[in-house]
């Protein structure tokens, strides 16, 4: 009887580097290898949102702006500096988008002072007094020597007949800069 061999069947049929056929490893490697590719791909190569937005507002197409803003406000809800930067170029486009945006900014916010400066002219031409008197004494307190905020200030409270606050404010714009004391135009707010 002839004598049997000592390995089975399954041993012979194993690759003699461990266990997996060559072509499998390769093929797993260049896969790894593609996907690695084609996320750096995407990664250097598309623009943020952020991106997109500021070059379709210079190349003026406020449509793709919009979107594009959004999409990044939708990620970054609390991004107050973008928020100022969009509600800025809002306000060119639509006046009540842009206040309802910026409106958002909370107080505590760095960003709350541009923010205000941004409110201010949307809310005078709207003639929304409130809500100007309110980003104007935001500035106000922000820099009570500012000559614009305080003559806009005082010209809103004159607007509201309120006298007794918008004397004092007059006064003190014609102290800042009595320059300016015969010209009876809205500083550039407007």
């Amino acid at each position: 009887m002839p004598a049997e061999s000592s390995s089975t069947p399954v041993a012979e049929s194993a690759p003699p580097h461990g266990g997996k056929p060559r072509g499998w490893g390769r093929m797993i490697a260049a896969v790894v290898f593609l996907c690695l590719l084609g996320g750096l791909f995407f990664w250097f190569g598309s623009q943020s949102p952020l991106e997109e937005a500021r070059k379709a507002v210079a190349a003026g197409q406020v449509q793709q702006a919009k979107d594009a803003y959004e999409r990044h406000l939708i990620k970054h809800p609390e991004d107050w500096k973008i928020v100022v930067e969009y509600g800025a170029f809002l306000k060119q486009h639509d006046a009540a988008a842009a206040l309802k945006l910026l409106t958002q900014v909370p107080k505590e916010s760095s960003e709350f002072v541009p923010a205000a400066r941004q409110i201010t002219p949307i809310a005078i031409v709207g003639k929304r007094d409130t809500l100007a008197e309110a980003a104007l004494k935001a500035l106000y307190e922000n820099n009570p020597n500012d000559h614009d905020v305080v003559l806009t200030l005082a010209q809103i409270y004159r607007r509201q007949a309120k006298d007794r606050e918008a004397l004092p404010l007059a006064v003190k714009a014609a102290e800042l800069r009595p320059d300016q004391l015969d010209q009876d135009s809205l500083p550039p707010y407007v």
